[in-house]
């Protein structure tokens, strides 16, 4: 039986949903066919001014949002994997064709996986999806966070 080597890497992204830009995200969604109308709206929320009340005490100046989204509405989750998309999108279009690559994503979870026959080549294009993903990152304003893990393991 043959030997499969497989590097993962397991990406978090640090402060995710708080540390977005708003500015790109609208651009994704609009390049993504996300509907216009339902996008004002959801993003409507995100930016709405935002009371600090402590005790029934209610601070007298608000707070103004440019950045982030609100974890618990209903399209939070939709507009975060818009976000997501594009950086594993780059990865699949980056990588050589003879690389047997595999992502997945929960979220703001990214998980990559890289397969090959020899533990050297497995490294090296695993080194290589990991500048990849960080490129990516920087480019959608994202920062990784120091919990992210690589673990090579063989298989066979």
């Amino acid at each position: 039986m043959d030997k499969t080597y497989v590097v993962a890497v397991f990406w978090d992204i640090m402060k995710f949903y708080d540390m977005l830009s708003l500015v790109l995200l609208v651009s994704l969604a609009i390049e993504s066919g996300f509907p216009l109308e339902l996008l004002a709206m959801e993003i409507f929320w995100h930016v709405c001014p935002r009371l600090v009340k402590v005790a029934g005490w209610t601070h007298d100046v608000p707070l103004f949002n440019d950045r982030g989204l609100l974890a618990g509405l209903r399209f939070s989750n939709s507009l975060a994997r818009i976000m997501i998309y594009p950086i594993i999108e780059a990865l699949h279009w980056r990588l050589p064709q003879n690389v047997r690559f595999e992502a997945s994503c929960v979220v703001h979870d990214v998980t990559e996986y890289v397969f090959a026959d020899t533990e050297q080549t497995a490294i090296v294009h695993a080194k290589h999806a990991i500048r990849i993903m960080l490129s990516q990152m920087c480019v959608h304003e994202l920062v990784v966070s120091q919990k992210s893990t690589c673990i090579a393991s063989t298989q066979g």
